[in-house]
């Protein structure tokens, strides 16, 4: 019987590792992804690339970089928290989803440009977010961690007596 148990929260013991090991990666590539919308959303918008072509493309791309980068995260997380409802759904619905930059469109005045830059800094914003929600699953499957090893054990020492 105290075998059994023992067997049990060493495959928990596994299950909860490899359930840390997937979070710590998905965060550190949710800072990645941040910090290059971060400096998507740094640039100048000067007026000579305001409503022509250059400009056009050059946000294009921002935005098509950034939502690359959205889209990445969103994969990830999306496959985090499957394997992580089979584990525990309350801690699986933790998780926030960032969304998406709305389509490109041209940029003609100073206000446009404004409100483009201020969109992809939302974003930031947004997956900041979905970093704090990871980070706050993977201070919950910690504290599951420290209490398996706690039950490990006392197992051990009632075993031993």
């Amino acid at each position: 019987m105290i075998e059994e148990k023992l067997n049990e929260l060493y495959k928990r013991q596994v299950e909860v590792d490899k359930y840390i090991k997937d979070a710590r990666k998905i965060y550190n590539d949710i800072l990645i992804s941040s910090r290059r919308i971060g400096k998507s959303s740094d640039f100048t918008g000067k007026k000579f690339l305001r409503g022509n072509i250059v400009g056009d493309f050059l946000r294009a791309n921002k935005n098509h970089n950034a939502n690359k980068s959205i889209g990445r995260i969103q994969e990830e997380l999306l496959d985090f928290h499957s394997n992580l409802l089979i584990f525990d759904e309350k801690l699986a619905n933790k998780l926030y989803l960032p969304s998406k930059v709305s389509e490109y469109s041209n940029i003609n005045g100073k206000i446009a440009d404004i409100a483009f830059r201020s969109k992809l800094r939302k974003k930031e914003v947004d997956i900041s977010k979905s970093a704090r929600s990871v980070q706050k699953v993977l201070m919950r499957l910690l504290s599951e961690k420290r209490k398996i090893a706690y039950d490990i054990r006392k197992i051990k020492e009632y075993k031993d007596l």
